[in-house]
This record gives C-alpha cells, sequence and structure tokens, in this order.
C-alpha cells in the first residue's frame, strides 16, 4: 500500500458526513480491495486505512453519503 490516493482505478469517489463533529465533511474515498477503504480529507492531508464492508467517517464513524452534483 502506497498511503496515496489515486494510486488504484478500482472505485474512487467524493464522500460526505453529516454527523454532528463534521458538519458537513467531505472525504475522497478510494476502494483499495474488498473490504479495505483508503480515505482522505484534502490532498496531502493524513490518509486513513479502513477495514469493512463499507467505509465510515474517520473522525466521527458516520456513516458516508454519495456527494451529489449540484444542478
Amino acid at each position: 500500500m502506497t498511503g496515496k490516493i489515486g494510486t488504484s482505478s478500482i472505485s474512487r469517489d467524493i464522500r460526505v458526513c453529516y454527523g454532528p463533529r463534521c458538519a458537513p465533511r467531505s472525504w475522497r474515498v478510494e476502494r483499495e480491495a474488498e473490504g479495505l477503504w483508503l480515505l482522505q480529507e484534502s490532498e496531502g492531508s493524513t490518509v486513513y486505512t479502513l477495514a469493512g464492508s463499507s467505509p465510515v467517517c474517520p473522525r466521527c464513524g458516520g456513516e458516508l453519503y454519495p456527494l451529489e452534483p449540484e444542478g
């Protein structure tokens, strides 16, 4: 594992946490392998590695929702 988002093309997207600590906070999410997720708040920030069936917010443990495009 490289510790860097964007080095794999498996599955990448932006997800948002609406938890009380985050209100809201967006995360770049990359599925590294089955049940393994990399999350990063912004380019150059800490990369969190999480294991589970779906990614959760590394700050509050809340559900992450897909970012819906405006318009």
